[in-house]
């Protein structure tokens, strides 16, 4: 074993190193970056990150066109029961008076049937008697009856009958459509006929349909009665 003392050591040490000290190399300068290496294989997929948070409203869009009209819907049930009749109503005031009508010639002739009859289309009614006259000119042979003067004549007829049915009256024998009248057992009328010769036949008849039946037995006279208003 040596037996070498230690401070030799040491101090052999000592000068190994501070010559060592002196001896270290300076860097170099840094190379140039080499070429990027290839894209290393996908890694996997990550986690679901948290829902974002709500965005702002939108603006209110325009406004559509108007759609087209639905089909009808079916009709309602009908309303509730009549409701019960109001309250008469206040009289109203009455009319003016008409004016006065033309005078008469005085020259008038009543004619009548005091029995029963049944009288067919396109006869004459049979006024078969004479009532009072003051006019020689208006003369009658069972419901023919003459007007002497051309002129304007007012006729009032009332008939009882024991139906229903209609009259008018004719002259020559055409028929004067506005004086038909009836439609019930009590008919009446009163109007106006001009004859525009002298000698004219004035007649009542029945209008078409079937017999018409006078019935006396209702307590009252078929009648005519014949006025000369005005001479043509």
């Amino acid at each position: 074993m040596s037996c070498t003392p230690r401070f030799l050591l040491a101090a052999l040490a000592l000068a190994i190193v501070i010559p060592l000290a002196g001896c270290v190399p300076t860097p170099g300068e840094a190379g140039a970056a080499g070429s990027q290496g290839p894209a290393g294989e996908t890694g996997p997929k990550g986690e679901k990150g948290d829902t974002g948070a709500s965005g702002a409203t939108g603006a209110t869009g325009a406004r559509g066109a108007t759609g087209a009209t639905g089909a009808a819907g079916p009709s309602g049930a009908a309303g509730g029961a009549t409701g019960p009749a109001g309250p008469q109503g206040a009289q109203g005031i009455p009319g003016a008076i008409g004016p006065i009508g033309a005078p008469g010639s005085g020259e008038s002739a009543l004619f009548y049937r005091s029995t029963s009859v049944s009288v067919l289309p396109g006869d004459e009614f049979p006024f078969n008697m004479a009532g009072p006259s003051n006019a020689p000119g208006i003369t009658n042979a069972g419901g023919v009856i003459t007007l002497a003067k051309a002129g304007i004549y007012r006729v009032s007829v009332e008939v009882v009958t024991g139906g229903y049915g209609f009259l008018v009256l004719a002259l020559d024998g055409a028929r004067v459509d506005y004086t038909r009248f009836g439609g019930g057992s009590f008919m009446s009328i009163t109007t106006l006929v001009d004859t525009p010769v002298d000698g004219t036949v004035l007649t009542l008849e029945p209008e078409p349909g079937g017999p018409f039946f006078y019935d006396d037995g209702l307590g009252t006279s078929a009648t005519i009665l014949v006025d000369l208003v005005k001479e043509n």
